[in-house]
């Protein structure tokens, strides 16, 4: 009966340990692919960013040709259908850069519990 009892509870710990190793992969792997990300959507990030710029001054710069182009002195609106289509895309841009940022906030706190669970996982690991 004490072999039996033996048996199963080396059995039990190492179920119980080789679960824990499991588990650990686990952890790395998703961390690994959230640190991908996260450095993806940096990098798309200086994308837009730089998109934004462009955009923001080629909308200027039509502003310019305009008021030179038509002698406008005073305040006005202006009527254009490329200003229309520039003002959209920077719309666009400023949209997706605010997305990006959302996902990058979600990413770090992701990032940061996998970070948690991976600490427990190594603290119960060595005490199993």
């Amino acid at each position: 009966m004490n072999y039996i009892k033996t048996y199963l509870e080396k059995m039990t710990k190492n179920t119980f340990y080789t679960s824990l190793v499991e588990y650990r992969q686990y952890l790395d792997k998703k961390l690994r692919s959230i640190e991908m990300y996260i450095n993806y959507l940096l990098e798309r990030k200086v994308y837009v960013a730089k998109l934004i710029d462009n955009l923001t001054l080629s909308l200027e710069n039509k502003y310019i040709d305009m008021i030179d182009e038509d002698y406008i002195y005073c305040a006005q609106e202006i009527e254009d259908i490329e200003i229309d289509r520039i003002k959209n895309d920077l719309n666009e841009m400023e949209a997706d850069y605010a997305r990006i940022e959302s996902d990058l906030s979600q990413q770090a706190v992701e990032r940061a519990n996998i970070e948690t669970e991976c600490d427990l996982i190594e603290r119960i690991s060595l005490v199993a």
